[in-house]
């Protein structure tokens, strides 16, 4: 009958260390792989496990010969004789120091010795399990084992312990005991699929691997045997989820970025892409209307720069520093009556067809005798806005020439070619 469910160890004493396992077609509580107990009801206890070899030539006055069938498990002559070595050592293992933390033996395989290393007759193999102590968990332990069987078996006359079991003589019927490798088959460790099994003396232990976590990493009875993998979901199913230091890392795949590969690359790239795109236009206007700026005030201040404009400047600005050499002078309302003239008569004489005019730069200066004089410069330019301006600043008042005090005739310079 069924005693618990398989895969579901809640349905034994996991406190007691055991494990649901089936064995001979029955499902019931056993002491997980590195524990052992005597009894069914004896707790679990953590074991010291160590190989050795015994020979048998006798059981009882029958004499024990090799013979093929004893390498079936299932044969009858198997079955009596790992019955008979187990009783045998449970007996001789009574008679030692360590009668009190002996747990157990259990037979791995019967075989035949090598007769030209010194070894010829039945061997059993045996896997002695130690309840796990300072004492025992000393490498050394299997010297004194070794030893105290051999002294139990001279003792007894060459029987070991109290059982059915005889050797010829004591000299090579024990062998020297050797650790058993737990890690050499999954039915002697526990250790998670996710982890690796560490080979130790007399015993085990599990690491989970890189990526997974371990809820119990400091309980070397529990460590390895549960290893946890981070969800898929935490990475949006967009990448492999790993742990790392006991954190959840995502290694996203694709174009997928981010610490959970929340962020498409794809998506990431257009955006980043326009608005790069967007900056340069918005710097590329700047410019230009920087550059128009720069050049809009360049031609103003050279507008500005003519003889003509420099002197008949707003109102209230009554003193002008002249273009060349002399300092500051006043200058009267006439005199820039007869400027505005000058410039008039320039602009209709210099008119051509295709709305450009050769417009005059005008230099005027007084003389000594307070007389003035103008020197007339050509210069191409258009000059629909000047004139308008120039007549707009000092209008020209025809109907009274009356007023203005005769002048004498100003002398003009050559113009340049």
């Amino acid at each position: 009958i069924d005693t618990c469910i398989v895969g579901d160890d809640s349905t034994c004493d996991v406190s007691q260390h055991e494990i649901c396992r089936t064995e001979s077609g029955v499902s019931a509580c056993h002491c997980r792989p590195g524990t052992a107990r005597r009894k069914h009801r004896d707790p679990c206890r953590k074991i010291v496990s160590v190989l050795l070899s015994l020979r048998v030539d006798r059981i009882y006055e029958r004499r024990i010969v090799w013979a093929n069938e004893l390498l079936e498990k299932s044969s009858e002559s198997y079955e009596q004789l790992a019955y008979e070595a187990e009783r045998a050592l449970e007996s001789a293992m009574s008679m030692t120091p360590f009668s009190d933390e002996y747990l157990g033996a259990s037979v791995n395989n019967i075989y035949q010795g090598d007769r030209a290393q010194g070894q010829a007759g039945v061997f059993v193999n045996v896997t002695l399990q130690l309840e796990e102590n300072a004492d025992t968990a000393r490498p050394s332990v299997r010297g004194d084992i070794q030893k105290h069987l051999l002294g139990v078996i001279q003792r007894r006359s060459n029987n070991v312990g109290n059982s059915a079991l005889w050797v010829d003589s004591p000299p090579g019927s024990v062998s020297s005991l050797q650790d058993l490798d737990e890690c050499s088959s999954p039915e002697l460790h526990d250790c998670h699929l996710q982890a690796d099994c560490i080979n130790t003396f007399g015993s085990f232990k599990c690491q989970c691997r890189a990526g997974f976590r371990d809820p119990w990493p400091d309980n070397k009875h529990r460590a390895g045997r549960h290893c946890e993998q981070c969800s898929p979901a935490h990475c949006n199913n967009r990448g492999e989820c790993r742990y790392q230091n006991g954190l959840e890392v995502c290694t996203c795949t694709g174009n997928y970025y981010g610490s959970q590969c929340e962020l498409d690359g794809e998506v990431l790239g257009v955006a980043i892409g326009a608005s790069v795109a967007a900056i340069i236009i918005i710097g590329l206007t700047l410019v230009c209307l920087v550059m128009w700026s720069r050049k809009w005030s360049r031609e103003q201040k050279a507008a500005v720069g003519s003889p003509v404009f420099g002197y008949m400047a707003t109102a209230g600005n009554t003193v002008k520093t002249p273009v060349v050499g002399a300092p500051p002078y006043q200058l009267t309302l006439e005199d820039r009556l007869r400027w505005a003239q000058i410039a008039d008569v320039m602009a209709q004489a210099n008119h051509y067809a295709d709305g450009r005019l050769p417009f005059l730069d005008l230099l005027v200066t007084r003389k000594a005798n307070g007389k003035l004089a103008h020197t007339v410069y050509r210069k191409p330019t258009h000059t629909t806005g000047t004139c308008t301006v120039v007549q707009t600043i000092i209008p020209v008042r025809k109907e009274e020439p009356s007023k203005l005090s005769p002048k004498e005739p100003e002398e003009s310079a050559n113009q340049p070619s």
